[in-house]
């Protein structure tokens, strides 16, 4: 299978990842050597600084989190995604950083976008409702590291609506629907499935397939699904009208 990287997207935002990292840190070390400075001086200085100062590192904060874990935290989705793919078909394409999805995957089952998801903490998903068991102190964990589980179901649809409207733009005849996949990447993610997911979950590696369904397992077993896919031909036509990000 082929496959296709926006490398100099993911360069860049490493790049930014580590370099905001480090402005975290020196946001700091600065924070609390202009602070005791001014409060030496026996003055109101100190307390205005840190009212403003601190609302600016928390920030800074954040950004350097989240950035770290889409762009440096292993596993990486984009190899992780490749890995989990590999035998599935010697023909089809996946796509990195390419589309206005971020993961998109055409091989002969269909055309789909693959949402990928690090956490490896439990998650317990009923119906189209996900939840990270566990109280406030958890909530507040996962905020801080930027693992707060949002509407994975809505964030699929949403990415596979986008390159849908983008497949019809330029291959209006094509007849194609996208798939959305909400994939596992991580090797100790642990989710309980109940009820009915209007998006299918999957997992990039099982250790045990009595419970839980691998990408690979998914796409060989949606060959029966009559899914209309996308021709070397029309690959080739989308190929020559991308614009790399």
């Amino acid at each position: 299978m082929r496959v296709v990287t926006n490398e100099a997207l993911i360069r860049r935002n490493r790049n930014l990842a580590q370099i905001s990292f480090f402005v975290a840190i020196g946001g700091l070390v600065f924070s609390f050597l202009m602070s005791n400075r001014l409060a030496g001086q026996g003055s109101d200085s100190a307390f205005t600084f840190n009212c403003l100062i601190v609302p600016i590192l928390f920030g800074v904060v954040i950004f350097s989190v989240r950035m770290a874990n889409h762009w440096v935290r292993e596993p990486l989705p984009w190899t992780s995604l490749q890995e989990a793919v590999r035998g599935v078909t010697n023909q089809g394409v996946l796509y990195h950083f390419i589309f206005p999805a971020r993961h998109v995957l055409i091989i002969p089952q269909g055309v789909y976008i693959l949402f990928p998801l690090f956490h490896d903490r439990p998650i317990v998903v009923k119906d189209d409702k996900w939840r990270i068991p566990g109280g406030m102190a958890t909530a507040l964990i996962g905020f801080m590291r930027q693992e707060n589980l949002g509407n994975p179901p809505r964030d699929a649809q949403a990415e596979a609506t986008q390159l849908q409207k983008y497949l019809d733009k330029h291959l209006p005849d094509s007849g194609v629907t996208v798939n959305p996949l909400i994939v596992f990447i991580h090797p100790n993610a642990r989710a309980v499935l109940e009820g009915e997911q209007s998006v299918p979950v999957v997992f990039a590696k099982t250790k045990d397939k009595t419970e839980r369904t691998s990408l690979q397992d998914y796409l060989k077993d949606q060959k029966e699904a009559g899914h209309v896919s996308l021709s070397q031909t029309q690959i080739e036509e989308l190929n020559e009208t991308l614009i790399y990000a």
